[in-house]
């Protein structure tokens, strides 16, 4: 079994040190290993918000590569949510 708490924690540790040091391409590295856990636990609302968290990161540092990725990341998580009734 996969232990995700301390997979959360090393994220939150390595995005952490990846601020401080001031390491972009790293922060956004960390918050897309970050969304694909909480798919793969099946909190899809937080892997939205880390996506797009993401996504503002990779357009702000202007990393073209890391914003399509981030797009089609959240898109694949809205396609996982349950759709509602109208």
């Amino acid at each position: 079994m996969k232990d995700y708490r301390q997979a959360e924690e090393y994220f939150e540790d390595s995005l952490t040190l990846a601020h401080s040091l001031n390491k972009r391409n790293e922060e956004i590295e960390i918050l897309h290993g970050f969304g694909k856990m909480y798919i793969e636990l099946g909190d899809i609302d937080q892997a939205i918000h880390i996506f797009n968290e993401g996504l503002d990161m990779a357009k702000t540092s202007r990393n073209s590569k890391f914003e399509g990725i981030f797009l089609a990341r959240i898109a694949d998580a809205y396609a996982l949510t349950p759709q509602k009734k109208q």
